[in-house]
């Protein structure tokens, strides 16, 4: 009976220890890096996130501002000063962006429309 004790709170540690190796709350410790969906390149530096839309034959800017990492919420908050020129440029002071999983998602307001956009981190 002791042995199957020990056999069950060792396959209980095992378990738990494989569950909390990751990250379990789906937040990224390093989201640095390429993101992209359809039309928009994201890129994320340390506490910075700027996307553009386009694509290889042109891009403007979208977004550029703040990116605190270490949660799965992020709030951006605008860099008026590089965004006052930019045509297609988000008019928002703040924006949310969500991690989950393997993506970031936010929404994109353009023209009266909204959309939520799910980046993916290139390889």
């Amino acid at each position: 009976m002791r042995k199957l004790m020990v056999c069950v709170l060792g396959a209980i540690a095992l378990t738990m220890s494989a569950c909390s190796s990751g990250n379990t709350s789906g937040t990224a410790d390093n989201l640095n890096g390429t993101w992209r969906d359809q039309d928009m390149v994201a890129t994320i530096t340390t506490n910075h996130i700027e996307i553009q839309m386009g694509n290889e034959g042109g891009s403007a800017l979208y977004w550029v501002g703040t990116f605190p990492q270490g949660s799965d919420h992020i709030v951006s908050v605008a860099d008026k000063k590089a965004l006052e020129g930019a045509i297609l440029g988000s008019v928002d002071d703040t924006k949310l962006f969500t991690y989950n999983g393997h993506r970031i998602m936010f929404q994109q307001s353009l023209m009266g429309v909204t959309r939520t956009l799910h980046l993916k981190k290139e390889a």
